[in-house]
């Protein structure tokens, strides 16, 4: 059952991964990376733009996908 959901994790990762590289080479990319300077230059606060944030998530979901996969378990 683990290998399943390991599986299933290590694909929406990849699935956010890749959308996430997609939307940053975009024009809806690019303009919010625009609005986020601005917007982070005008009140200094810390905001990231969406295609970051599913990057990260994207990343984090393989690393936990690849774990309860590939995990050993232990006897």
């Amino acid at each position: 059952m683990n290998k399943i959901i390991g599986i299933a994790l290590f694909v929406a990762g990849g699935f956010l991964l890749a959308d996430g590289f997609n939307r940053q080479e975009s024009i809806v990319g690019t303009a919010s990376e625009v609005g986020t300077s601005v917007a982070n230059a005008i009140d200094g606060g810390g905001r990231q733009p969406r295609h970051i944030m599913m990057m990260v998530g994207g990343s984090l979901l393989l690393i936990a996908g690849a774990a309860m996969t590939f995990r050993r378990n232990a006897v």
